[in-house]
């Protein structure tokens, strides 16, 4: 059994090996310094979802509480999102850009799908789609809030 076993058939690892491809990619090609993935998927929540408490971004960015409160002091210090308490429950942090997290989302949201293509160029315009459809059909099941919302995750 463990002679058969092919680490470059292993689709952990070929998930992984994506991932290191698309964090390449990405620094390569997004012009914003210091900007990272989960980063730029914070921006990008904010900018289709203003105002939303760090609880729910957690679960829409399939992201942990501590690794999220990171990521939004890195982006607050940067100026590119406010915090804010709710004032309906003073427990609750609403988050939302700033009018420069605005602007670093706007300007790199083109890098960003350049990079999205420069990773499936070596796909057909078929094997793309299909590898969207593929990947939804894994997250999916796994992730209550992504299935819930037909495979997009929900603005609100």
């Amino acid at each position: 059994m463990y002679s058969e076993f092919d680490i470059y058939q292993a689709p952990g690892h070929l998930l992984r090996r994506a991932q290191q491809l698309h964090a390449a990619v990405f620094s390569e090609t997004v012009s914003e310094p210091d900007l990272t993935t989960p980063q730029f998927a914070v921006l990008a929540a904010l900018r289709r979802s203003p105002k939303i408490d760090q609880v729910r971004l957690c679960q829409r960015m399939a992201i942990d509480r501590s690794t999220i409160a990171d990521v939004a002091s890195r982006l607050e210090e940067r100026g590119l999102i406010r915090r804010e308490r709710d004032k309906l429950d003073a427990r609750r942090n609403l988050l939302s850009l700033t009018r420069k997290g605005k602007a670093v989302h706007d300007r790199t949201l083109p890098e960003v799908v350049e990079v999205g293509r420069k990773l499936l160029e070596p796909l057909t315009p078929g094997e793309r789609k299909q590898m969207i459809a593929l990947l939804t059909a894994i997250i999916s099941p796994h992730d209550p809030f992504f299935a819930e919302s037909g495979g997009h995750y929900p603005d609100s």
